[in-house]
């Protein structure tokens, strides 16, 4: 193989790897926004239909606390499963990067290392809120037991349900954007393969 066709090789698989690494960044933001929308929905939703009867709500509703908890889990472990194998198309990206003499990756990479850049606070921040909404929901639950001895029940699920409100409508228009985006991506790349 001659040194041209083996760069072209190598500048084919770049190519690739740097699809993936987009692939795999968009999935896990789509993922992650539309599971948390619809967890945030799903809250509203049972708080709505269990505060009707106070005796139900207090039984029922730390089911729903396990559940939000066990998703944002979830959401969490298949974040960091793709955040994984982006890193190994990266690395991969970086070992090609030396090889043709680019340096796009490499300089974000240098930076990340050299600490002009911090990647760790956006984990934590992600593991924080991952952790938080759980979290909330069990605090709300106390404060909720505690509060009908001082306040009535309508007074406590209607203000509640006020803050809910507004809250469902935001997830209900990120969830519509995450799909809308979606179709136009898929269309888009339909189009270019027609092209092609």
């Amino acid at each position: 193989m001659s040194a041209v066709e083996n760069q072209e090789s190598l500048m084919e698989e770049y190519q690739a790897t740097q699809e993936m690494v987009r692939h795999y960044d968009d999935i896990m933001i789509r993922f992650a926004s539309m599971s948390q929308a619809g967890v945030l929905i799903f809250i509203g939703l049972a708080f709505g239909f269990l505060s009707k009867d106070q005796t139900i709500f207090f039984y029922l509703f730390p089911f729903v606390i396990v559940f939000v908890a066990m998703t944002n889990l979830v959401v969490h472990m298949w974040f960091k499963r793709h955040r994984a194998i982006a890193q190994i198309k990266i690395r991969r990206l970086l070992e090609l990067e030396n090889k043709l003499g680019w340096q796009q990756f490499s300089l974000v990479n240098d930076a990340i290392k050299s600490k002009k850049v911090e990647s760790k606070p956006v984990r934590n921040m992600l593991v924080l809120y991952h952790l938080s909404l759980p979290i909330l929901l069990v605090v709300a639950y106390v404060v909720i037991l505690e509060g009908r001895n001082y306040m009535c029940w309508t007074t406590i699920t209607t203000t509640i349900a006020a803050f809910l409100t507004p809250v469902i409508g935001i997830a209900t228009v990120f969830i519509a954007y995450q799909q809308w985006r979606t179709n136009h991506k898929d269309s888009r790349d339909q189009r270019e393969a027609i092209k092609a």
